[in-house]
């Protein structure tokens, strides 16, 4: 069941460029590992192969310059133009390269003290939701947006306080912004999971 609203991330959508009003929590960047690995476990593509295509070898490299504080977002942004242009519109890798896009310009917008490779993140734990939660991150990866969002507002509405139920949802959602170009959105429920700090 499509949405317009949410568009697909089979889809190649348009990035919105408009600032986020909302003032960003002063320690922001204690939660973009945990974001990164949730979108990086949506986009990123099989490792089991050593000697990749090239399109796919290209694809690796512009992950790797995301994924570093310092890396080259211009060329991750080269390495991917040219995925778009040669790769058709259909197969998986023009779709990461898409929303990996997407990504690079909410990082540029949003978050340019990136962090540290090295750093893991939050040990966040579900509560009495957990099984929900476990659902609706297997449907962030899926690409399954609409019940994404769907199952993830349920979760804030009825998660369980005590626990981080309610700031993993927000995580999730903010992810499905983001990787489908709704970058204002995606940045105000990134924001949303310092409500509970």
């Amino acid at each position: 069941m499509s949405n317009p609203e949410f568009p697909s991330m089979t889809e190649n959508t348009h990035v919105d460029r408009t600032e986020v009003t909302s003032s960003k929590p002063p320690d922001s960047v204690s939660f973009l590992p945990d974001i990164w690995y949730l979108m990086a476990s949506r986009i990123a593509p099989p490792l089991c192969c050593i000697h990749p295509p090239p399109l796919h070898a290209a694809f690796r490299a512009a992950i790797r310059e995301v994924l570093k504080k310092d890396g080259d977002l211009d060329l991750a942004v080269r390495y991917l133009h040219d995925i778009i242009i040669e790769a058709p519109p259909e197969s998986m890798v023009f779709q990461q390269a898409g929303q990996l896009l997407n990504i690079i310009e909410w990082r540029r917008l949003y978050h340019p003290e990136w962090f540290v490779s090295s750093v893991r993140g939050h040990r966040l734990k579900p509560g009495a939701c957990g099984p929900y939660v476990a659902r609706a991150m297997a449907l962030l990866e899926s690409g399954a947006d609409d019940q994404a969002l769907i199952l993830t507002e349920k979760i804030i509405k009825l998660g369980d306080t005590a626990s981080d139920d309610i700031q993993i949802a927000h995580l999730i959602r903010a992810a499905v912004f983001i990787c489908s170009g709704d970058i204002i959105t995606g940045e105000e429920e990134f924001l949303n999971v310092y409500e509970r700090v």
